[in-house]
């Protein structure tokens, strides 16, 4: 407990060590530990250099040249040159993992030492790509040789200002400051930060009371916000987010695969109640799929609250009474998600559905709504996007049994793909084509009962008064640890 130290709680462990697969909550601590080749800084609305110093773009749209910072080592002492930067980028988009569909199979080469160039068969936002929070962590060609299965046992090995120590599966992650750090330190910087995963909210808060911790990641119940405003030893960030609570329904599953049943489910979320009271007002009634803080953003037609229209829909559906039951579910360590399952729980008993609670860790719940076997009807989760785009790709398109990564509606509509597609190919070049395209394949998704956001979310960092520097930025949704620094 000094300032060398910074002691963060999470109610969720890191689920992918390999950075080429990491792809959920593991950003928090992913992107302290890799750079980019770009950064988006979003409160200035525009792309800053990281690995990268210079970029730009082929005439015709599909070749990219960056030229690599110079004097850059990884954590375990190799160099970064650009056919390192290479090795990376061709284990990621090749690897079928993650967010390797963003890089669509582009040709990666190394032709001179600082020198990188990426070759796209269409026109993509490489830029753009280059800087996302999944798509983008360079790893260094000794890590990625060891294989994903030795990674995910605890291996890092980026350039970021902090190198990973030591995992200790549900327990903790122990990272210690990269002191070579190419973005330079000030002074006064944390040695060590030790993340402990620590499931129950009541004794995270009771950790940062006694000052065992520092700082939470973990959701805190938002009606408790308030109350730990007035503690003087505790402070409350409100940041901006890019963060929503999207929830896919099976089309799929019985008995979701019927469409009035899922028309029946858009019709029995009271979004008034979760934002202002399961959120406290930290949250906004959702008027598209997405946060309207992103760019491209456009109000879709969402159905409203109405528990009678719902009991209508159930009763033509078809589906008989003692199969009129869904399973919704609420992973663990974030308690706002079980109040909202409640809530609609409530709600569906009185238009006629029964509604079963699926609790479990995220990465848990997650591999088993991969496999359509043992997936459930409605999959509520936090989400964000890769880089600063409204795609739909990962939530909509058409995925491959075997290879769900995030369509977890299990949709698979030929329309849907197109528009996503157009979008796709129009975006390097004309982003308000793309966000066109993109919004038609949303608002089918939506007609069909798909898929539904429940809220437009803040993010909420709860730390101890002796902590300052609270630093993040809403295209990665995490806390910079380089920035913190902690009072005597």
């Amino acid at each position: 407990a000094d300032t060398t130290t910074i002691t963060v709680v999470d109610g969720i462990d890191v689920k992918d060590w390999d950075p080429g697969l990491a792809y959920g909550h593991e950003s928090y601590v992913m992107n302290n530990i890799y750079d980019g080749l770009l950064h988006y800084n979003t409160a200035a609305g525009k792309l800053e250099p990281a690995l990268a110093t210079e970029w730009k773009v082929s005439d015709d749209g599909l070749t990219w040249t960056y030229k690599i910072r110079e004097g850059v080592k990884y954590h375990g002492g190799d160099t970064v040159n650009a056919k390192s930067i290479a090795t990376a980028l061709e284990y990621y988009s090749k690897g079928g993992k993650g967010a390797h569909y963003l890089w669509e199979g582009a040709t990666i080469a190394a032709p001179e030492e600082y020198t990188l160039t990426i070759t796209t068969k269409r026109p993509l936002p490489i830029d753009y790509i280059s800087s996302g929070s999944y798509s983008c962590m360079i790893g260094s060609p000794a890590l990625i040789g060891k294989g994903s299965e030795e990674m995910q046992k605890g291996l890092a090995d980026g350039t970021g200002p902090y190198k990973l120590v030591q995992w200790v599966p549900n327990q903790q992650v122990v990272l210690e400051r990269n002191k070579d750090y190419w973005g330079g330190w000030t002074g006064g910087e944390a040695d060590r930060i030790i993340v402990r995963i620590v499931a129950e909210v009541s004794t995270q808060l009771q950790m940062l009371r006694s000052g065992e911790a520092d700082m939470t990641f973990a959701t805190i119940p938002f009606d408790m916000v308030e109350t730990l405003k007035q503690d003087p030893n505790i402070k409350v960030a409100v940041v901006d987010s890019w963060q929503y609570l999207i929830s896919p329904i099976n089309v799929k599953k019985p008995p979701t695969d019927n469409p009035k049943i899922r028309q029946a489910i858009l019709r029995l979320i009271d979004y008034d109640t979760i934002a202002t009271q399961i959120y406290a007002g930290l949250a906004s009634v959702p008027k598209s799929a997405y946060p309207m803080a992103m760019p491209g953003a456009k109000e879709l037609n969402i159905p409203k609250f109405n528990i009678e229209e719902a009991k209508k829909l159930i009763e033509e559906s078809g589906v008989p009474p003692e199969q009129r039951k869904i399973t919704w579910v609420a992973y663990g360590g974030v308690d706002v998600f079980k109040n909202v399952a409640l809530l609609f729980q409530a709600n569906a008993k009185k238009a006629g559905l029964e509604v079963e609670i699926a609790q479990g860790d995220w990465g848990v719940m997650w591999d088993k709504q991969k496999k359509f076997e043992t997936s459930f009807n409605v999959y509520p989760y936090r989400n964000w996007p890769d880089y600063p785009t409204i795609q739909p790709s990962p939530t909509l398109k058409t995925q491959k049994e075997g290879e769900i990564s995030f369509n977890f509606s299990y949709l698979s509509d030929p329309e849907i793909d197109a528009w996503i597609d157009e979008g796709t190919a129009a975006e390097a070049v004309d982003k308000a084509k793309a966000s066109e395209a993109w919004n038609k394949a949303y608002q089918k998704a939506i007609d069909e009962g798909a898929t539904v956001n429940l809220a437009d979310t803040k993010r909420v960092i709860t730390h101890s008064a002796k902590l300052e520097g609270i630093t993040t930025d809403a295209a990665y949704e995490t806390v910079f640890f380089r920035f913190l620094k902690k009072k005597e």
